[in-house]
């Protein structure tokens, strides 16, 4: 995957979006316009939040009622891989600020694996965050984030 590191530039989140999904087509995918379109539309659903951090957009969305506190979301990154580690640690202490207590995402990409596998030793350095990697049914892995009191660092 060609990568844009955001320490020397970063993108728009429009360009951020579109670089990843043209990166990441497969020949059964949708057009990339119908993509861009439902993506466009996923980001202005009530309760949707998008984020920027580098070369990294986040999408979530927040629970209502007795789940307010929960997310479940996704992200579109064509940052470095060192920069797409630190992205994810700034976007965790982002939910963290917003009290969030319960993030998950589904990762479409093996190779995303590793970078998860490192975030997932820097919670362990809190008293009271998580992460579980685990694989669904259809092969996709799952990541469910607990998050704590204690500010990730």
């Amino acid at each position: 995957m060609k990568t844009v590191d955001s320490k020397k530039q970063e993108l728009g989140i429009p360009e951020i979006i579109a670089q990843y999904l043209e990166q990441t087509m497969t020949e059964d995918d949708p057009p990339i316009q119908a993509q861009l379109l439902a993506t466009v539309r996923e980001g202005t659903l009530e309760g949707a939040d998008v984020v920027q951090i580098g070369n990294t957009v986040f999408f979530a969305h927040r629970g209502k009622g007795e789940n307010k506190y929960k997310m479940v979301g996704h992200s579109f990154s064509v940052d470095t891989g060192r920069n797409f580690i630190a992205n994810c640690i700034k976007y965790l202490q982002y939910l963290q600020d917003k009290n969030i207590t319960h993030y998950h995402t589904n990762l479409v990409d093996d190779e995303l694996v590793p970078a998860m596998q490192m975030i997932q030793k820097r919670l362990k350095k809190t008293e009271d965050s998580a992460m579980y990697i685990g694989i669904t049914e259809d092969d996709t892995y799952l990541v469910y984030v607990k998050l704590g009191k204690d500010p990730i660092r």
